[in-house]
């Protein structure tokens, strides 16, 4: 809101989701100082909600402390209602893979999507797999020229 001065410049999620830099900003390596990366992704997440979508297999290591005693965690679209999942979710996928991910009308493709995934919460590998992705990993690099910025 341009005009409400009153209007927020940081939510606190911002600072979750700045996990994402960790290592980063441990090796002294960030392009984009942390407080203006703070202000920059509370922007988005305040005016442009959908951009978290694009956190989604980072999601393991940003709430991992809320995710300390699950055996798995997920995500799915919003219009999706997850009931029983014990009735079609196999005991092969649940105890057999790190990984499931399903989707409607492009089985060929190799990615994770949206409509549905899980992950075995395993913080030291399975948790940190999106590091290999430098859209996530190197997201300071991408905030330190926002003229230049664009979303998935």
């Amino acid at each position: 809101d341009e005009g409400n001065d009153n209007a927020p410049t940081e939510c606190d999620m911002a600072k979750l989701f700045l996990r994402v830099t960790d290592q980063r900003e441990k090796q002294n390596l960030l392009q984009t100082p942390i407080k203006k990366l703070t202000t920059m992704i509370s922007h988005q997440i305040i005016n442009m909600p959908y951009i978290l979508v694009e956190y989604k297999p980072a999601f393991g290591h940003i709430f991992a402390d809320y995710l300390k005693d699950y055996s798995h965690w997920g995500y799915s679209d919003l219009d999706v209602v997850l009931g029983d999942m014990t009735r079609w979710i196999s005991n092969e996928e649940w105890n057999d893979y790190d990984i499931v991910t399903y989707g409607f009308g492009d089985q060929d493709k190799l990615y994770l999507r949206g409509q549905f995934t899980f992950h075995k919460n395993d913080p030291k590998y399975i948790n940190q797999l999106w590091r290999d992705c430098k859209y996530l990993s190197e997201m300071d690099v991408r905030y330190a020229h926002p003229e230049k910025l664009k979303f998935e």
